[in-house]
């Protein structure tokens, strides 16, 4: 019903403050015909602070400590810098690791890079991303994305067979991280992870719920998949997938009907991983 003599008095304001943020990047050369061609290993380093949306219980007091999203991505990627640093001898092609900032505000880091590349995206044969990789369960790791490189299948098998993972493979990836950019640039992509859990997104996710011994299995799966990248002199065939799940279930922001999917289930339909409070 409509109201006669009252009005409505109100202030607004729109802010749009901008800081500056930074990746940070190394790079370790390769040796030989192919040491112009780069892989690059990227992880994100930046969380939710004291929440943002996206948070799954807003508390302005209390720090979301993001151990597994993605303190668990960042520690891999730098334990994998420093062991294939230490090889006696240099790999085929160069690596470029790289720690993306403000993947959770819009992936702002990785699309800066694929736009500002430290070498050209022609010249980047794959980009293998982590995040999520701290709870390693029953030896399964789930591959997103590994059907954009032709020949990821067979590499995907040799090294779990060789690592004793099973890696379940899913084509497309079912949400948005920083692969995503480098996929659509038509760089192969693949993305590491661990799996779904009940503290995404929350400031449960801490430091005692980490499984370290895997994820020094995850350093030694993810080396050995650089190694692979870097040593065989065919680069990985681009191929253009249909999205698995995109658009379908948000596994970034929320879950369905109050539950996580478990991407990691062998059966058919939606199997559940997780329930979850609101």
């Amino acid at each position: 019903k409509e109201l006669t003599g009252w009005k409505a008095v109100g202030k607004t304001d729109i802010a749009n403050p901008k800081i500056a943020l930074k990746n940070v990047a190394a790079v370790l050369e390769g040796q030989g015909p192919l040491a112009d061609e780069t892989i690059v290993v990227g992880a994100h380093y930046d969380h939710m602070g004291y929440g943002r949306p996206g948070s799954r219980n807003a508390d302005p007091k209390s720090i979301y400590y993001g151990a597994d999203d993605n303190a668990s991505g960042t520690a891999v990627l730098i334990e994998v810098a420093r062991t294939l640093a230490q090889r006696p001898e240099k790999l085929a092609r160069r690596v470029v690791f790289v720690a993306f900032t403000a993947e959770e505000t819009g992936l702002h880091g990785s699309n800066h890079y694929v736009q500002h590349p430290l070498v050209p995206i022609e010249k980047t044969v794959a980009m293998v991303n982590l995040d999520m990789v701290g709870r390693l369960r029953e030896d399964r790791v789930l591959v997103l994305d590994s059907g954009s490189g032709k020949s990821f299948g067979p590499l995907l098998e040799k090294i779990g067979q060789a690592e004793h993972l099973e890696l379940s493979r899913v084509p497309g990836a079912p949400g948005p991280s920083d692969q995503a950019p480098f996929y659509a640039k038509g760089v192969p992509v693949m993305h590491f992870f661990t799996g779904m859990h009940s503290e995404y997104h929350r400031t449960s996710d801490k430091a005692e719920t980490m499984n370290v011994p895997g994820m020094r299995r995850m350093v030694s799966l993810t080396q050995a998949a650089v190694v692979e990248l870097a040593q065989t002199p065919a680069r990985p065939e681009y191929v253009k997938v249909s999205p698995f799940l995109r658009g379908l279930i948000d596994w970034r922001l929320q879950p369905v009907f109050g539950c996580l999917p478990a991407f990691l289930s062998n059966g058919s339909g939606f199997s559940l991983g997780a329930v979850v409070k609101g």
